[in-house]
């Protein structure tokens, strides 16, 4: 089983409405609702734009502090969780 990513935590970190990160991945806000739900995974697209996101949202806040800080043990286990959400690739069978 997949785990659940915190969507909706994210969004909050971004300072941004559901419409709005609607607009920034060019999914409908329903998509956007259902995500933070559970009742959905995001694509694995979607996935790595989401990872983007928090990368210069994690940027601009080390940039803040001048470039002091490491990631947090939540931002990282939010991290491992989007991994977790991406297909896993088989390796060909020789």
């Amino acid at each position: 089983m997949r785990s659940r990513m915190d969507i909706k935590g994210l969004r909050d970190r971004l300072g941004a409405s559901q419409e709005e990160l609607a607009d920034e991945l060019h999914v409908d806000v329903r998509t956007i609702r259902r995500w933070e739900s559970g009742s959905v995974n995001p694509s694995p697209m979607a996935i790595a734009h989401l990872q983007q996101l928090r990368a210069r949202q994690q940027d601009e806040r080390k940039g803040e502090a001048n470039g002091h800080g490491d990631t947090s043990a939540h931002e990282q286990r939010e991290s491992d969780e989007m991994h977790s959400l991406l297909p896993r690739r088989r390796m060909p069978v020789l």
